[in-house]
């Protein structure tokens, strides 16, 4: 399902932080999971922000299986706490 407010709200926070921004925001159909690994990875990540408007998926039973919904797949917790994100 759509996400209204997503773009308004992206808009807002890149407004915030225009000099941390290591890459354009990435929206609707090219918010994959493609997109999410490959501004993770990027170079500057550690100085930076990650903003992610989606929407989520919640295990309560297990919450490592939580993840966040992009366009193509999912992004669970787990993988992002393996990771260690620099965010």
């Amino acid at each position: 399902p759509e996400l209204p407010e997503a773009s308004a709200e992206i808009d807002e926070i890149a407004a915030l932080y225009p000099d941390r921004l290591v890459s354009e925001p990435v929206r609707r159909r090219a918010a994959t999971e493609r997109a999410f690994w490959g501004l993770a990875d990027r170079a500057g990540a550690d100085r930076a922000v990650l903003h992610v408007v989606c929407h989520g998926d919640v295990d309560a039973t297990e919450p490592l299986a939580s993840a966040l919904v992009l366009t193509d797949s999912r992004v669970e917790a787990a993988e992002v706490a393996m990771r260690r994100l620099p965010f």
